[in-house]
This record gives structure tokens, C-alpha cells and sequence, in this order.
């Protein structure tokens, strides 16, 4: 027997938060109120950071229309999030399997400069392009600038 994921996602939203309403109802209500949680709509990228601080190096880094938060693996608290309007570059390296947050600094002893080893680099700087079009332009690192020799 197959279980279709959009039947059991539809039965459970009724179940939970549907009794005495339509599905549509039901579906209404149920995205309403997850809407409200902290990682409602984020893709959330499994990094690893590179350097020292006080959390733990594997952690999840999410992107989503707000900006880029830091989130803890096992527990899923936020340890950190950044708006777009604080994210001054992002850098991927071509050459290792890793991308560079740099933000502006709000003080003088706040850490600016965030490097996670991540294959999924490239993923992580098209999606904060896509929803934040002053950062399409994010820097590859360590590409070799090759000159095009023409022929006369």
C-alpha cells in the first residue's frame, strides 16, 4: 500500500486543527499558525564553522526572507540571526568547500567575519541573492582571473 505525503499531511492538519471545519478552514488555520514560528519558511543548511566560539561548530545555518540565522542542530534554539541590512558580503571559496558571512559591526568587539565549511556554498549565496538582490554580486574566492589573449 502507498501512502500518498499530501493525503496524510491533509488528514493530520484535520485532525489537529480541524474539527467541526472544512479542509480549507482547517489549512487556513494550521498555517497561521505556524507562520508564527521562528523557522517558518527558512531552508536550513547543515555548516560547519570554522574558527572558535562559544557554540557548537556543527550547527544549522537558515536562509529565509528576513535574513541568515545561526540555529543549534539538536535543540533547534537560535543562537544567532542577521537581517539582510546587516549582511555586508557574502564569499564562497571555490577552492575549499566553504562561504563567508561578513557583517557590519554594530560595536567594536562584535565578531564581523563568519566562515562555515559547507558543500552546499553556492546554494547557501543564491538563495540570500534571490531574496536579497544587493547581495547577488557575492564574491567567489580563490578563482584564478584568467586574460584573454586575442589574436591580431
Amino acid at each position: 500500500m502507498q501512502c500518498d505525503s499530501a493525503a496524510i499531511t491533509s488528514m493530520y492538519t484535520l485532525q489537529k486543527y480541524g474539527t467541526g471545519k472544512t479542509e480549507i478552514e482547517a489549512k487556513v488555520w494550521y498555517l497561521t499558525a505556524v507562520k508564527y514560528y521562528p523557522l517558518y519558511g527558512s531552508m536550513l543548511f547543515s555548516v560547519q564553522y570554522k574558527g572558535f566560539w562559544s557554540h557548537p561548530n556543527t550547527i544549522f545555518l537558515a536562509v529565509d526572507l528576513n535574513g541568515v540565522k545561526f540555529v543549534n542542530t539538536r535543540s533547534k534554539q537560535i543562537l544567532a540571526e542577521y537581517s539582510y541590512s546587516q549582511l555586508e558580503s557574502v564569499g564562497v571559496d571555490i577552492v575549499e568547500e566553504a562561504v563567508t558571512l561578513k557583517m557590519k559591526p554594530k560595536g567594536p568587539e562584535d565578531q564581523t567575519r563568519f566562515n562555515f565549511e559547507t558543500i552546499h556554498k553556492e546554494d547557501i549565496a543564491n538563495l540570500i541573492a534571490s531574496y536579497s538582490p544587493v547581495h547577488s554580486n557575492w564574491q567567489r574566492v580563490g578563482e584564478a582571473k584568467i586574460k584573454q589573449v586575442c589574436c591580431a
